[in-house]
């Protein structure tokens, strides 16, 4: 049996090119979704989020080749080390090299649990894939080796926490849904008003989802607050990318209440930013063939209103033509399933947990 070697790095370009080249090889680009740049910025702890975390590469190397890799995340005042970036050949030894490797690290610094994939953030990435690997990843999804649950829980990390995301047909010409349109006439009657927003409502608008985000998922798996300004400055990206009459905004009486974020499926052309993938992107944008309906929520003094904005997004898939995929429902939430006779199809992905013993 051949040597595997951990190594731990710092800033050191070799090792950085090594650990971003890594997923390169593994993935044809159908299926690749790093993003070079900002895991570039992660590792030498230049990105808008370093502040919040302690990042602590690791890859493993086999007759000098790389193997595998991981990034281990610290949080002051958790007592959980968070594993991401996760990369790995179909090898159990492998990967029994490095998971024993960041368990030794846990025990180190006195962490009571490891809980993975988590890309640094709960705003940056995480969740595993578990199944459809066949398809093409839609815009924001986790895409990972189909062997990686059985690397995981060959190495203690069990099913944590359990995600799904909906595919749903187009909406036919003669649907209604009795309950949604009910609640959202009483909504209306109430006083609330729901709008699609402009472009330049953008910088007001990205304020507002970030005071209610913070409020509102603040009870889910994994969440931690940041600053609103860094909020505002990691996600303006999304300005250029969304089409806005899937940014629903909320209020009554001139307060933000709810809002619902739904973006163009650019699958994953954006992460790699190359001609070919600027130019895929936008025939996406053009063809509206798909939207990944990804962030929805509503204060709870406000009954009703959730289901009410639902209304006004299938109004416009109605009106584009397209098809839709609620994301990322944690099992046991209301979350965004809708239109339960038009579901296709049901993706699943996984949050995955072991206790560390510190004896």
């Amino acid at each position: 049996m051949n040597e595997i070697k951990i190594i731990a790095f710092k800033n050191e370009e070799n090792y950085i090119k090594d650990f971003i080249n890594f997923s390169k090889k593994l993935y044809p680009n159908k299926y690749y979704i790093d993003s070079p740049s900002e895991i570039r910025e992660i590792l030498t702890g230049e990105h808008i989020f370093s502040k919040y975390f302690k990042v602590y590469p690791v890859l493993a190397y086999e007759n000098e080749k790389v193997v595998a890799r991981c990034l281990l995340t610290r949080y002051e005042n958790d007592d959980a080390l968070y594993i991401g970036f996760f990369e790995c050949v179909d090898d159990s030894n492998v990967a029994k090299s490095l998971f024993d490797y960041c368990e030794i690290k846990a025990k180190e610094w006195g962490y009571k649990k490891l809980i993975g994939p988590v890309d640094g953030s709960f705003w940056i990435r995480y969740r595993m894939k578990l199944d459809h690997f066949q398809e093409q990843p839609y815009v924001g999804e986790p895409y990972n080796k189909d062997y990686y649950r059985r690397l995981f829980e060959e190495n203690g990390l069990q099913l944590k926490e359990i995600y799904t995301s909906t595919m749903y047909d187009r909406i036919p010409d003669n649907y209604h849904d009795r309950l949604l349109d009910g609640l959202h006439k009483r909504c209306m009657e109430k006083g609330y008003e729901i709008k699609s927003i402009k472009k330049s409502d953008y910088d007001r608008c990205i304020a507002e989802i970030c005071d209610l985000m913070t409020e509102l998922y603040k009870g889910f798996p994994l969440f931690s607050t940041i600053d609103r300004e860094d909020f505002i400055t990691y996600f303006d990206r999304y300005r250029h990318i969304l089409d806005y009459r899937f940014v629903k905004m909320a209020y009554f009486n001139g307060k933000a209440i709810g809002f619902f974020v739904g973006i163009p499926d650019y699958h994953n052309h954006l992460y790699n930013i190359t001609f070919g993938n600027l130019l895929r992107a936008i025939k996406d944008r053009i063809s509206k063939k798909r939207y990944a309906l990804t962030y929805l929520g509503c204060l709870n003094d406000y009954k009703g209103l959730g289901f009410a904005i639902t209304k006004d997004m299938i109004d416009e898939l109605h009106e584009t033509g397209s098809y839709s995929i609620g994301a990322f429902s944690h099992n046991g939430r209301v979350g965004k399933a809708f239109a339960k006779d038009l579901i296709l199809d049901t993706y699943t992905y996984g949050l995955f947990e072991k206790t560390i013993s510190l004896e």
